[in-house]
């Protein structure tokens, strides 16, 4: 699962933790895929709120 928390938005880093190992790397987002996931969060800013996590189960959601 990815959160929101997990994005650095001043620094573009996507922080991602592994729960078996026990680890945390970190990405760099490119600046067009930052750009696309800002866009992603604007748009799905209520459904993300409810837990934080950026992918989420789909009911009632219509995406273009």
């Amino acid at each position: 699962m990815v959160n929101v928390k997990d994005t650095g938005f001043d620094n573009r880093e996507l922080m991602i933790r592994t729960e078996k190992a026990h680890t945390l790397n970190t990405l760099i987002i490119r600046i067009p895929l930052f750009k696309l996931t800002l866009e992603y969060i604007g748009q799905y800013k209520q459904h993300i709120q409810k837990d934080g996590h950026l992918f989420f189960k789909q009911n009632d959601v219509q995406r273009a």
